[in-house]
């Protein structure tokens, strides 16, 4: 569904390694900007932005947004 993503899925949209996105999803996840929703899962864990990761995307948005 719209919003949720493997950490491999994030990789090939973002053209990055997958390592780094899935580091970068659990520092997400610690500040509660993510959440994972197959968290028994080992590989192909499906991520999801929490209401408050997309209040602070929302922001950012608007800051880098050139009109």
């Amino acid at each position: 569904s719209k919003g949720e993503a493997t950490p491999g899925q994030l990789a090939t949209m973002l053209d990055k390694n997958s390592s780094h996105v899935s580091r970068g999803l659990s520092e997400l996840s610690e500040q509660d900007l993510v959440v994972c929703l197959t968290p028994g899962e080992t590989k192909g864990r499906i991520y999801s932005i929490t209401d408050q990761g997309v209040g602070i995307l929302d922001q950012i948005n608007s800051m880098t947004d050139t009109g």
